[in-house]
């Protein structure tokens, strides 16, 4: 069973090439995740590259690596990473 009450501690880094209306940015998202509900800790990292359009839209590419440890269980349970396409829209 995985679900419950986590709570993320991460680092958002993001930094724009160009100070223009449209410039590459890379952007890098870390940290480590605790679950109460059931006594498991985890970790995840996002780095993306991404092609930011006004600073109100990005389009980005990355990749998604997390994993999860349950201590009553005494085993990963939770492992998986992916490329992903993003597209943000900020107000």
């Amino acid at each position: 069973e995985i679900g419950g009450f986590s709570v993320p501690v991460f680092l958002d880094g993001r930094m724009r090439v160009f100070k223009s209306w449209i410039s590459p940015a890379v952007r890098l998202r870390t940290g480590i995740i605790s679950n109460f509900s059931h006594p498991a800790v985890g970790g995840f990292i996002f780095p993306e590259i991404a092609l930011d359009i006004t600073c109100y839209v990005s389009f980005s590419l990355g990749w998604i690596g997390q994993a999860q440890y349950r201590f009553d269980l005494n085993d990963w349970v939770r492992q998986n990473s992916h490329p992903y396409l993003g597209l943000a829209v900020n107000f």
